[in-house]
């Protein structure tokens, strides 16, 4: 990956160990990635909504930012997916 920070897997491997404690018989692998997910939508949402002036910049920029983060995930999940693949 390109132009990450320092810390940058640092932070990434945090919330991937929060992930992995949550899991149990109970609350399987599915079911910790659908909440993972939900959570990191609203943090995109949130980031989303604090780089705008106003309510009437955040509307306009729904599709942008929508687009923005569906193409940056789509990036890092081909990446991880290939990485796995190489090391299965």
């Amino acid at each position: 990956m390109e132009n990450v920070d320092d810390e940058f897997y640092e932070r990434a491997d945090a919330h991937i160990h929060l992930a992995n404690d949550q899991i149990t018989e109970e609350t399987p692998r599915g079911k910790v990635s659908a909440s993972f997910m939900y959570g990191m939508s609203r943090f995109c949402c949130f980031v989303t909504a604090m780089n705008c002036e106003d309510k009437e910049d955040l509307v306009k920029s729904k599709e942008d930012s929508i687009e923005y983060f569906l193409e940056q995930f789509k990036l890092v999940l081909e990446e991880n997916y290939d990485d796995y693949v190489d090391n299965y």
